[in-house]
């Protein structure tokens, strides 16, 4: 009895004692922020000022980002598309029977 007792109040302690020092950190963050002005955090994480330049070089790049996308979805072929440009044929293999002595008399007969 008197092991389990004491085992209980370990735990309590032990209990106690983390959420002390939870509400400790909490509070020294809460502390560290009071000599801070507001948009201090703001600007912090908002990184390094820009200038117009890099501005104006951003926005050409996601632009141009942009526009490569629209580029590659209309590039894109879909599955019907594909179909027929595999149905046409090829008239590049058909055998042409053409007797000509020259140039000009074989491509006249080809047209």
């Amino acid at each position: 009895q008197k092991s389990a007792e004491d085992d209980r109040r370990r735990a309590e302690a032990a209990k106690r004692k983390s959420e002390g020092k939870a509400l400790a950190s909490a509070e020294a963050a809460e502390m560290a922020s009071y000599g801070k002005k507001q948009g201090q955090k703001a600007k912090a994480k908002q990184g390094k000022k820009l200038t117009v330049a890099e501005l104006m070089a951003r926005k050409a790049k996601e632009k141009a980002e942009r526009e490569a996308e629209a580029a590659r979805k209309k590039d894109e072929v879909g599955v019907d598309q594909y179909a027929a440009m595999l149905d046409v044929r090829n008239s590049n293999r058909d055998e042409v029977d053409v007797e000509a002595s020259g140039i000009d008399d074989a491509v006249a007969q080809l047209v």
